[in-house]
């Protein structure tokens, strides 16, 4: 090639590239392209991409897979917002996204049917995530300002479940039955915690809470509402108490130091019978409207004892047994030994005496005499004798 002709050749690059220079310098009012519709096409000529207006007159980007399925759209709508949909192979959307014109953002799953089976949204008011069947919402997790709750329902759709966790950061559960009624709570707080059950009324059934300074309690209700037993357990023992239909306790059972303790009450309130089991050994006592003691039984170091008291709280009666005998004593008014049956290893004898304490009559049996028989006077003076 002769050097002219290079020249030429050189000349000819020179203009061609001048005219692509100047293809790509396009004026500022030409670099716009306007159109109603914009189609992407692969190297077959197939659709995989369109941005159009549609009839609603909403712009809408839509990307297509092989077959012509739309597999991803976003369309944006002056009503509802910019949303993102992705679809599966047969053009069913699984996915959704939108931000509404509250600023609110939502996110959408839906199975192979296009029914929605979970969903978020993030708003002023807190965030959600809800969980669905194929017909009703079953679970969802909210968090508020007050707090986060969860929530679990029914195949009807019923909220049953309620976890949350309060202001104060206290948790609780809730559970409900198919009427929406409260069936069961349980709360934990900073002193302790709670469970309460309820009847299919909503009305307490039993309550039971831990404090960390009175200890635990039980406490269970009758159909109107009154506490008809409480347990409780505190630093100083453990207790239980029956109450009647007016609330008030009748029956009390109580451990204190080591020393368990039976109380039966009156309608008033006052204690009528007690049983105690001490170190010594058990006792039961018996009171009359007044709190007067009138009957004492116990058992104390191998000997048992009952005692019978007026109405004023004398002793009018005792009756005693250990292993070496057994007594049975009656008093007077004022305190005095009248009458005594005693069986021991000498045999049983019987003494009567009078107001002063004299010995006026007696009977015995013993080996060495036999059966006999004494009457004296005021003195202790023999009368007469047998034999």
């Amino acid at each position: 090639m002769t050097i002219k002709q290079r020249l030429a050749k050189v000349e000819r690059e020179l203009a061609r590239m001048k005219k692509m220079m100047a293809a790509e310098a396009i004026p500022a009012d030409k670099q716009v392209i306007r159109a109603k519709a914009f189609v992407m096409v692969d190297d077959k000529g197939r659709a995989r991409g369109k941005f159009m207006m549609n009839k609603a007159g909403m712009p809408v980007l839509a990307l297509l897979d092989e077959k012509g399925k739309i597999r991803i759209g976003m369309r944006v709508s002056e009503k509802d917002g910019p949303w993102l949909s992705v679809c599966d192979k047969s053009g069913k959307s699984l996915l959704w996204l939108n931000v509404s014109e509250e600023s609110e953002a939502w996110l959408r799953l839906c199975d192979k049917k296009g029914v929605s089976r979970a969903g978020m949204r993030v708003g002023d008011a807190g965030a959600s995530v809800m969980l669905a069947d194929a017909k009703k919402v079953r679970a969802g997790l909210y968090v508020f300002d007050s707090g986060p709750r969860l929530l679990m329902s029914d195949a009807s759709g019923k909220e049953r479940v309620t976890v949350r966790v309060n202001e104060k950061g206290e948790p609780g559960l809730i559970l409900d039955d198919k009427k929406g009624q409260n069936r069961a709570r349980l709360c934990a707080g900073e002193t302790g915690s709670e469970l309460a059950l309820f009847d299919g009324d909503g009305k307490p059934g039993a309550w039971m809470s831990v404090d960390k300074d009175t200890g635990p309690k039980l406490c269970m209700f009758d159909k109107n509402v009154q506490i008809r037993s409480m347990l409780r357990v505190n630093k100083d023992g453990a207790s239980l108490s029956l109450a009647d239909e007016k609330g008030e306790h009748r029956v009390s059972l109580d451990v204190e130091e080591g020393q368990p303790q039976l109380s039966l009450r009156d309608e008033s309130g006052a204690i009528r019978t007690a049983m105690i089991a001490c170190k010594r050994g058990p006792l039961l006592s018996m009171r009359d409207a007044n709190g007067t003691f009138r009957a004492i039984l116990a058992v104390a170091e191998g000997t048992a004892g009952l005692a019978m008291l007026n109405e004023e709280g004398k002793m009018r009666a005792k009756l005693s047994a250990d292993k070496e005998e057994t007594k049975l004593a009656l008093f007077d008014e004022h305190g005095e030994t009248r009458a005594r049956l005693q069986l021991g290893k000498g045999g049983p004898t019987f003494a009567l005496r009078d107001k002063k304490g004299k010995l006026r009559a007696g009977m015995f049996e013993t080996e060495e005499v036999g059966a006999g028989m004494l009457v004296a006077d005021e003195n202790e003076k023999g009368l007469w004798k047998a034999p």
